[in-house]
């Protein structure tokens, strides 16, 4: 017969002495494990919200990694430094979440001051998004992979780039399912002003918009044809 051979220093059923355990299982609402210090190094609970944490300590009794299954039946994974900061981050939210609904996955990278700087995740659409942050908590950047059977712009991926003020102007480059690739220039009133594409067949196609967002100048090539046409306000030539 096989047994759990377990030497803890435990809080079981107000024991707080080492004891040996010979059995197959052990139940308790909380079990901690010290070293030869006397320091603890791990923590198994429940907590009041009905979730269940795993904390692992350092030698100095800082909190450096997290597992837990909360009471929202989210997984998460905590890494933390010696500072006890939280430096990385996973989530795994069920489907029927309340607050994020879908079943997204999470991971994220924070600074040494806790500033979140990495967001990575696949959405409640499966789209793949990565968004990383300047120090001060603004998106400077953006990429996302769309899946072939996405609702809008199926099968595209692209990247954007965002200046250091909110509503700034801003920039995307993106490919489609087809073959296409655009590069958008985007001013801060959310007006795109300069569009160049090239499609899959050849045809390369550059416009530029004024601040209503109405084309008032494109060139266009395909092959050895070329134009370049200038538009009025009412977009006529």
């Amino acid at each position: 017969m096989i047994f759990a051979f377990l030497v803890l220093a435990v809080t079981i059923t107000g024991c707080t002495t080492p004891v040996i355990l010979q059995q197959r299982v052990v139940e308790a609402e909380k079990i901690v494990l010290k070293d030869a210090a006397g320091k603890i190094r791990l923590q198994i609970a429940v907590d009041e919200g009905g979730g269940i944490v795993q904390t692992f300590l350092d030698a100095k009794g800082t909190e450096r990694l997290k597992l837990m299954v909360d009471a929202e039946n989210v997984v998460r994974q905590r890494f933390l430094d010696e500072k006890g900061t939280i430096r990385m981050g996973n989530s795994v939210f069920p489907t029927d979440s309340p607050k994020v609904p879908g079943g997204m996955a999470v991971t994220g990278w924070s600074n040494k001051e806790g500033q979140p700087m990495i967001y990575m995740q696949v959405d409640q659409e499966g789209v793949a998004r990565h968004t990383m942050f300047d120090e001060k908590g603004n998106a400077r950047m953006a990429s996302y992979v769309k899946p072939v059977d996405h609702p809008q712009q199926a099968g595209s991926s692209g990247t954007e780039w965002f200046s250091n003020i909110n509503g700034g102007t801003w920039t995307r480059i993106q490919t489609t399912l087809s073959g296409n690739a655009t590069h958008e220039f985007i001013d801060n009133n959310n007006k795109r002003r300069i569009s160049l594409s090239i499609s899959n067949d050849g045809v390369a196609d550059e416009r530029f918009s004024d601040a209503a967002g109405e084309i008032r100048a494109q060139t266009y090539t395909k092959g050895k044809d070329a134009s370049f046409n200038l538009f009025d306000t009412r977009n006529k030539l």
